[in-house]
């Protein structure tokens, strides 16, 4: 044990620490913290607590307050469920939050501003909230290190962790993100593990148990938190059977340890069951945003310009080398590290749509990943001075990198999900950037909806018709002009047209392509976009990953006319994906169709 009253340089640096975070925490306030994903995890609060509908029954009040805070472009946040809109994301954050969200609430109260769950005062709370789970973190981090540590190590750790990573970013201008908060959950889980293996106390383990739910009821990924306490201490046969031996010696405490597990998430439990009749309940159910374990894309996490944690926070790299000197020198804590880090790693690796700064989803793991990142810096500070020297320029520059990188991501010059090797390259290190250097990124896959189904620059493609119909064979009917000529006849007997269902193997093999969808249309009654539409959709297994409908309309009837758009695909990271378009009939009336036709435009 390494604590001792003369720690005094880790002291400082942990208040120097929290003063500076602090200060540019509440010195940039972000204009809408309660927004997005963030709205998500916050909104059991207002809802259970103000509007008295946590299962949010009734959509108009939520309307009229993102009408009135703009929270979220739509509600990604909610899941139809009858009649209900249960809230996807689970309510480990809003119970870590509720303290200051009844802070807010009473702020609210007592002042001119709405006490209606979003205005100012419970984003100023939300703001305290994020910085008291910095302090947190920051407090335990330091009791940690200083288990295994001496006081020079743990400070230079602190150091480099919070000024020369990401997590400078995550603590201070975006404070919106859940996994500081869980950062700091993680530190105490660190610290009552230590604990409860010095001193096998009923209360630590009630603690641990507490605090693995509240992880796992956060964050259902992180239940690879459980790995910490489980494999505390083992590092050899003798040690795994040391550990069950005292398990064994202690089964009352695992039991509690458990019990107070499921504790902590029966208030997720009980909400599942009281509107969906079921305890557990699926809310990850959107294609774009699901476990893929059979295509875990380690080299894109890790070293991708689009995002990869090496790239944007690459100290951390430097951590995992230390799990060298971390295994010299303190065995028994080494394997449930490692562990925690590899299965971190694949289910990260597995999910096909976290894409945020340096990967934000590491975050909390750099609780834990501090004790190797310490290992590595204690070995430095052993060596000559002229080691010393380059491992303090490192540092600088690790420290700059994040300093720059935070605030090109607030002024838009890191891209949240489109950035290329070449605009990294062209903006590095740069405080401005041109409209040449944004045709450096990745397309945006909302591009078609942005510019009117219209391709901007066809030239930049190689195109390939891939389908078209006359309907010469297909339940054809009589062209009324033309006697001759089969056409398709939509009704409310016939609703769907044939049309394209193509494998994404039989497509294309590059990121994303265009697509021309166009066909002609005779109507005898006016359209006005309502009974009638286009349908280009993306599937994976199934499920749509985007799915459009446009209106036909046709304010003068009796004329063949053509409808032509432009489709853009979403990302195309499988060959489970398909691409389908049709013509269906929603409403009343009939509608003739001929010459559907599509068009690839492939990258060039």
């Amino acid at each position: 044990m390494l604590q001792n009253s003369t720690n005094k340089q880790s002291l400082v640096t942990v208040w120097g620490l929290i003063i500076l975070l602090g200060i540019l925490k509440f010195g940039y306030q972000q204009n809408n913290l309660l927004s997005y994903d963030y709205f998500g995890l916050y909104l059991h609060l207002p809802a259970t607590f103000i509007y008295q509908d946590p299962a949010i029954s009734d959509l108009s009040w939520l309307e009229k307050i993102n009408e009135t805070y703009q929270n979220t472009p739509n509600f990604y946040q909610l899941q139809a469920e009858g009649q209900y809109h249960i809230i996807r994301f689970f309510n480990g954050i809003a119970i870590l939050l509720s303290p200051f969200f009844f802070l807010g609430h009473g702020i609210a109260k007592l002042s001119a501003y709405p006490a209606d769950g979003f205005s100012y005062p419970y984003q100023l709370a939300m703001m305290i909230a994020a910085w008291f789970y910095v302090i947190v973190g920051l407090i335990f981090t330091r009791k940690v290190l200083l288990k295994f540590f001496d006081d020079k190590t743990t400070s230079w750790t602190l150091i480099a962790l919070y000024l020369g990573t990401n997590l400078l970013f995550w603590t201070t201008f975006d404070a919106g993100a859940p996994h500081t908060i869980l950062f700091g959950i993680y530190a105490l889980l660190l610290w009552f593990t230590i604990r409860w293996h010095e001193q096998q106390k009923t209360i630590y383990a009630i603690l641990i148990g507490l605090l693995l739910g509240l992880i796992i009821v956060s964050r259902p990924s992180d239940i690879v938190a459980v790995l910490i306490p489980v494999f505390w201490n083992v590092y050899d046969s003798a040690s795994f059977r040391a550990k069950i031996q005292l398990i064994k010696t202690h089964y009352k405490q695992l039991l509690l340890l458990i019990s107070f597990t499921v504790l902590a998430g029966l208030p997720q439990m009980l909400y599942f069951y009281n509107y969906t009749g079921q305890v557990f309940y699926s809310t990850y159910t959107d294609p774009q945003s699901r476990l893929d374990f059979a295509n875990p894309r380690f080299a894109w996490v890790l070293f991708s310009f689009r995002k990869g944690w090496f790239l944007y926070a690459p100290l951390m790299g430097f951590a995992l080398v230390g799990f060298v000197p971390l295994w010299k020198k303190h065995k028994a804590i080494t394997l449930p590290i490692l562990l925690h880090f590899l299965f971190n790693l694949f289910l990260i690796a597995s999910f096909t749509s976290l894409v945020s700064y340096g990967w934000r989803a590491f975050i909390q793991s750099y609780a834990v990943l501090a004790l190797p990142l310490a290992a590595l810096i204690h070995f430095l500070l052993q060596k000559k001075r002229i080691i010393k020297v380059l491992a303090g320029l490192f540092l600088l520059f690790f420290v700059w990198l994040s300093v720059i990188q935070g605030w090109q991501v607030m002024m838009g010059i890191i891209n949240s999900s489109r950035m290329t090797k070449a605009y990294y390259l062209k903006t590095f290190g740069k405080t401005t950037k041109s409209s040449e250097d944004d045709k450096l990124l990745k397309i945006d896959q909302y591009l078609d909806d942005a510019v009117g189904n219209r391709i901007p620059d066809s030239n930049l493609y190689n195109t390939k018709a891939f389908y078209f119909n006359e309907f010469d064979k297909q339940k054809a009917f009589i062209d009324p002009f033309d006697s001759t000529n089969h056409v398709f006849k939509l009704s409310k007997e016939q609703q769907f047209s044939p049309g394209p269902k193509v494998a994404q193997q039989e497509l294309t093999s590059k990121e994303y392509i265009w697509l021309r969808i166009s066909f002609d249309y005779l109507s005898f009654d006016t359209l006005s976009g309502e009974r009638f539409f286009l349908i280009a959709n993306y599937l994976y297994k199934g499920k749509p990953i985007k799915y459009r409908g446009f209106g036909l309309n046709d304010e003068k009837p009796g004329t063949w006319k053509n409808f032509t758009i432009d489709y853009l695909s979403p990302e195309l990271t499988s060959t489970k994906n398909q691409f389908q378009a049709y013509v269906w009939a929603k409403g009343d009336g009939e509608l003739l169709i001929d010459n559907f036709s599509v068009i690839l435009f492939e990258p060039k």
